[in-house]
């Protein structure tokens, strides 16, 4: 698949791959910081104490363990709302 906006080629990668690169997470705002630092965050919401941010990157398995040992809960995203958050970003690296 490709994903261009406005000319400019943002990614060309397989679906899948895609879609991996892609996760929400949810839960306490410091701990969802916590997690994040360093990671590409393509949104973020937060309501009273509770956090959810969009990460893109693929994070490894030993990451998202890290992530539901500290009790946050992660998420796949559809695709068409990586796509829709990856194009709001102004896009990611490849």
């Amino acid at each position: 698949m490709l994903i261009i906006d406005e000319g400019r080629l943002l990614l060309q990668d397989d679906a899948e791959a895609f879609r991996a690169r892609g996760m929400s997470v949810t839960g306490p705002h410091a701990e969802v910081d916590r997690f994040a630092a360093g990671l590409t965050v393509l949104s973020e919401k937060q309501l009273g104490s509770t956090k959810s941010v969009v990460v893109y990157g693929a994070p490894g398995q030993e990451q998202r363990s890290r992530a539901v040992e500290a009790g946050l809960e992660v998420g796949p995203l559809p695709l068409q709302d990586l796509f829709v958050h990856l194009i709001a970003s102004g896009g990611a690296e490849r």
